[in-house]
């Protein structure tokens, strides 16, 4: 239905954090950073299929 695979890098959302962040506090932040990942490709996702319409 839509591409094999999607990628998502922080540092083209400027996003970029040191894992020792991303690790600390049970890895709040890196839970946090999952979740945006998901909103960002939820929405690509979208995109695509509106475009194809």
């Amino acid at each position: 239905i839509w591409q094999k695979q999607c990628n998502y890098e922080s540092k083209k959302h400027e996003r970029t954090t040191k894992l020792n962040k991303l690790e600390a506090e049970n890895g709040k932040l890196l839970h946090e950073e999952l979740s945006y990942a998901a909103e960002i490709t939820v929405a690509d996702f979208i995109n695509h299929l509106k475009g194809s319409s």
